[in-house]
């Protein structure tokens, strides 16, 4: 029995000496192989190899080989290349009819699956959305019992207006009631003001583009409508009143540059991208300024001040980049105007913004993408 344990104990060492000098004989193949390391296309770093022998090896080399396998650039192109001449999509954009690009998911919001909201397929339980309700219940009450009004609004995704130019596969899937939906019906049962524009968009895309084709936003025709969407909804709260929406004069296409969607990698469809330029019935008097980062309060991103002259009222917007083609003309109707950017905010002094730039009205824009960001508790403990 003894000479077993030990024929038994020598098999061991040897086999473990194989793997050793099987791990060293590989690295070094490895590094005959160029390996450049740099961000892939997903915005990280690959993995590097082990630098040593523990029972974590297995899980940290397959990490290592699957980032930095051989012509891996040049494979994932060609596997995206193939899924979408096939399916019309790949990782992170779904190619529709007429080239019109739309996001799949957004690689740095793994929470965002914009092709599960048009299906429907990530609907919140009724357990989650009042948990949902009672976060962002309790951030409009602060806002309220600080002095200001809040309207809450949701920009659409752009599928969900151009469902016809999905692929066939996906096109008669479209749901008829999403999460972004199950958001903005709770809050108006609350009596939250609530504003978002798919009917109208449905219509007006009739006339006009509303999205760009390359690009996941609304053009800056689309921006215009959202505008005059919550101009309306504002004067009905009793804001501006006596006041007159802009009114467009002119309007003409211009030739731009590609967007966010065309610029993801694997994309295979020709450049070429237009958008409007609107002429209005008077001229604007605002102005604004980037004032960045607040030495003095903690809010962990730049801010944006915009100031009319003539006008009184002050409006507070927790926006993303859907609020850029809005608030260009929203802010000439407010006497100052403060726009924090969501997705870079971790609110810890939200109370003492509040008190300090004293808003009639806080906006709060989710786009439907991003619709997760009313988990985010914004009022902090004092």
């Amino acid at each position: 029995m003894k000479k077993y344990w030990q024929t038994l104990g020598t098999i061991a060492k040897y086999a473990a000496l194989l793997y050793f000098l099987a791990v060293i004989c590989y690295k070094f193949s490895c590094s005959l192989i160029p390996v450049k390391y740099g961000a892939l296309s997903d915005n990280r770093m690959p993995a590097r190899f082990p630098e040593r022998l523990s029972l974590n090896f297995p899980a940290e080399f397959d990490a290592y080989y699957q980032d930095n396998f051989p012509n891996r650039k040049k494979m994932v192109k060609r596997y995206n290349k193939t899924r979408k001449k096939r399916f019309g999509i790949n990782e992170y954009i779904i190619t529709g009819k007429d080239d019109w690009m739309f996001f799949n998911s957004v690689k740095s919001e793994i929470k965002s699956d914009q092709l599960a909201d048009f299906l429907g397929t990530n609907l919140y339980t009724p357990e989650h959305l009042e948990e949902l309700m009672n976060i962002l219940m309790a951030d409009i009450r602060k806002f309220e019992e600080l002095g200001a009004k809040v309207l809450v609004t949701f920009p659409p995704n752009k599928m969900r207006i151009y469902p016809e130019y999905m692929p066939d596969m996906y096109q008669k899937r479209q749901a008829a009631f999403t999460r972004t939906d199950q958001l903005a019906e709770a809050l108006k049962a609350r009596g939250v003001v609530t504003v978002d524009y798919n009917d109208m968009f449905r219509e007006e895309k009739k006339k006009h583009r509303l999205f760009l084709r390359t690009d996941t936003h609304w053009t800056t025709y689309g921006g215009y409508l959202a505008y005059r969407r919550l101009f309306a909804e504002l004067q009905k709260m009793g804001f501006l009143q006596g006041q007159k929406p802009l009114e467009i004069t002119k309007l003409e296409k211009h030739d731009r540059s590609c967007g966010d969607n065309f610029k993801t990698e694997g994309v295979f469809v020709p450049c070429s991208e237009w958008d409007y330029t609107m002429e209005y019935d008077r001229p604007l008097t605002h102005s604004c300024e980037a004032r960045g980062k607040r030495p003095d309060i903690n809010l962990g991103a730049d801010d944006i001040l915009c100031v009319t002259p003539d006008k009184k009222q002050k409006l507070l917007v927790i926006r993303d980049s859907f609020f850029d083609n809005i608030y260009p003309v929203l802010s000439e109707h407010f006497g100052q105007t403060v726009l924090l950017w969501r997705t870079l905010m971790d609110y810890p002094d939200m109370a003492k913004v509040i008190r300090r730039e004293k808003p009639d009205i806080v906006i709060l824009e989710y786009q439907e993408r991003f619709s997760f960001y009313v988990a985010d508790t914004i009022f902090q403990e004092e």
